[in-house]
């Protein structure tokens, strides 16, 4: 619960949703780290909401070298959750920052690669500054290796259960953050990470 800084980082409205109670991955950890491989064509299929819930609860285990993460979702096609922007909350939950079609303005902030726009789901990592500057010298190095870590916990449980899964590292600044509802100068934008149903 403390791999994000969403206490301080909640909007003041919005839904809040509960999610499922996240499913174990029974896959052997050395098999899924073996024979992970980014994978940037989904099918068309909607991903299911049991698979979003114990991806997210993967990635936001407790930090290890910053607290000033904040995890993002743009969701495009996902079984009993409407399109829109999200930000997961540590009681598990997701919190709605806005309701919509983002599919586009994630592809056009990632640079239009195709892999963020055909995603059924991206996870953007967004961190803020003012907790990083807080860390002193080495808080930027940290973040980033936070970053890191919750991105690949990300990459290998989507493995583990079967999903195609592939990290971005370019992105527009201003549009990634605007995507998210966050100011570019006081909450920076790190990360994206799409997943999906495997194209056949």
């Amino acid at each position: 619960q403390r791999a994000t800084s969403l206490r301080r980082n909640v909007p003041a409205a919005g839904e809040v949703i509960a999610l499922p109670a996240p499913q174990r991955f029974t896959r052997d950890l050395h098999e899924t780290i073996v024979n992970r491989r980014s994978e940037r064509r989904f099918s068309t299929d909607a991903m299911p909401l049991a698979e979003l819930s114990s991806l997210l609860a993967g990635a936001a285990q407790p930090a290890q070298l910053s607290d000033a993460l904040t995890l993002n979702i743009v969701v495009n096609r996902v079984d009993g959750l409407p399109r829109g922007v999200y930000r997961y909350l540590p009681q598990h939950a997701l919190q709605r920052v806005r309701s919509g079609d983002y599919q586009a303005a994630a592809q056009s902030a990632a640079l239009s690669q195709d892999v963020i726009g055909d995603a059924a789901a991206v996870l953007i990592l967004s961190a803020d500054r003012d907790q990083v500057l807080a860390q002193g010298p080495r808080g930027y190095r940290h973040v980033l290796i936070e970053a890191g870590l919750v991105g690949e916990r990300w990459l290998l449980g989507a493995g583990a259960r079967g999903l195609a899964a592939c990290p971005v590292g370019a992105f527009y600044d201003d549009e990634a953050a605007a995507l998210i509802g966050t100011d570019p100068g006081s909450h920076w934008v790190l990360h994206f990470a799409a997943v999906g149903t495997r194209a056949p």
